[in-house]
């Protein structure tokens, strides 16, 4: 029987999880993109508690003085008992609240799409002063020595006091997305849709960039003299922290977002389309099954890794050798991972070395990602839409992602098999498949 089309675009909700697990007192707690907040049992996975909000979460929680905070796209930011679910104060910004707030004495910063960033009494429950920026904040804000770093989608990254008062700011050629930036003791390193990683001295001077092949969330971890990073480019990165020098790169299946790299037992684990471990060779020594994309974490606790992922579902795993302890869905019943239903991407790398040299067009400018087919259904990597530069018209083409699920907006989507397709695209679809030679 043919796989019937999910039609998703029409539903405001979907399952992601972007949000990165906090732990406290044998439980795990985590926002999702289906407007829900929820506290699991860590040893079983099982449900505690949800709390619904207004709106999507992509803040990753903050556990503070037996208080849960977290942000919402519903513009609130939220102060949880976390024992109970009860809410004890929100404050509403004039927009949504994708950034993990930072705490320094009674203060709470938090970005907003609003382009302000925010300082809170927690005592007075009350804000207390506001930094404007040119664009949204989703960037975490970080607190050290204080003075709080962060980056808005203005392009410019930010040192401020806890005044609100800036202390300096640097340009980049981009927006600055999703993630914490890395603060040390001596330098700041974060990245930008430009495809770089930038470090700076803490007065702001410019120390190296390093230039990817894709875009670079705020993803970066040290450990020792090292930096580990991943890149939309679907590269994990290691490099020399004094001078920005290359180590090593290795690369995996898929774009890799806010997943940090963390390294623990001498391995590095980061997330991509599985959760991969490496040697701090840069090797691969095992991955995980199929997650779809693993947009942020993973968090580790007490030997066990947690990780969300775009097929709705939270994940507990072993650290030592990948198997999964046990496996959370969300709330969320308006989406389907059809990897669940289907056989293993086959992957054609040669696919569109073979279409650009037709189409006379460089791979390396058009940074392409390989298609696989599985049965009836088209698969691609990543989330957006893509040029096919050499196709008629030279119209945008809907990139599906892993598992088939194409995610137009936030939000929404659409899956497509080729025999029956849903009502987005249809034309375009069409002339893409057939380029492809998966139809007449």
């Amino acid at each position: 029987m043919t796989e019937r089309a999910i039609e998703l675009s029409k539903f405001e909700e979907c399952g992601n999880i972007l949000s990165v697990p906090a732990f406290s007192k044998g439980r795990a707690y985590f926002g999702s993109l289906d407007t829900y907040f929820y506290c699991l049992d860590i040893e079983t996975g099982q449900k505690i508690w949800d709390l619904k909000t207004g709106g999507k979460i992509f803040s990753s929680p903050l556990l503070h003085d037996d208080v849960v905070y977290f942000g919402s796209y519903d513009q609130y930011l939220y102060a949880v008992n976390p024992e109970n679910k009860e809410i004890l104060w929100r404050l509403k910004t004039g927009g949504g609240i994708a950034s993990t707030p930072a705490i320094s004495g009674d203060l709470i910063f938090f970005g907003s799409e609003d382009t302000y960033l925010y300082a809170a009494s927690i005592s007075k429950k009350s804000i207390v002063w506001r930094f404007k920026t040119g664009d949204e904040i989703i960037c975490d804000p970080v607190v050290s020595d204080g003075k709080i770093f962060f980056g808005s989608m203005d392009k410019y990254f930010y040192c401020i006091d806890v005044s609100g008062k800036l202390l300096w700011k640097f340009k980049t050629g981009d927006s600055i997305l999703m993630g914490a930036p890395l603060v040390t003791e001596e330098v700041v390193c974060f990245g930008s849709a430009d495809n770089n990683l930038y470090c700076l001295n803490l007065n702001g001077e410019f120390k190296w960039a390093l230039r990817t092949g894709d875009m670079v969330f705020n993803n970066a971890s040290i450990h020792g003299n090292t930096v580990y990073f991943g890149s939309r480019d679907r590269y994990v990165y290691a490099i020399d922290a004094e001078t920005g020098s290359l180590l090593w790169k290795t690369m995996t299946e898929s774009h890799i977002v806010v997943s940090k790299p963390i390294r623990l037992n001498e391995c590095i684990y980061v997330g991509s389309n599985k959760m991969y471990c490496l040697s701090k060779e840069g090797q691969i020594l095992w991955k995980s099954e199929l997650c779809d994309i693993i947009p942020g974490g993973p968090a580790e606790h007490e030997g066990n890794l947690y990780f969300g992922a775009t097929d709705t579902k939270l994940r507990c795993m072993s650290a030592e050798d990948g198997h999964i302890v046990w496996r959370f869905n969300v709330n969320s019943s308006k989406i389907v991972s059809l990897s669940d239903k289907v056989r293993p991407l086959s992957w054609d790398s040669n696919f569109f070395e073979s279409h650009d040299e037709k189409h006379g067009q460089s791979q390396i400018s058009q940074q392409k990602e390989p298609y696989g087919v599985s049965e009836t259904l088209l698969y691609g990597m990543g989330i957006g839409s893509i040029d096919i530069g050499g196709l008629p018209e030279n119209k945008k083409y809907a990139e599906p992602s892993v598992g088939g699920v194409y995610q137009e907006v936030q939000g929404g989507g659409a899956a497509y098999t080729p025999d029956k397709r849903g009502k987005k695209k249809d034309k375009e679809l069409e002339v893409f498949l057939h380029n492809m030679g998966l139809q007449g």
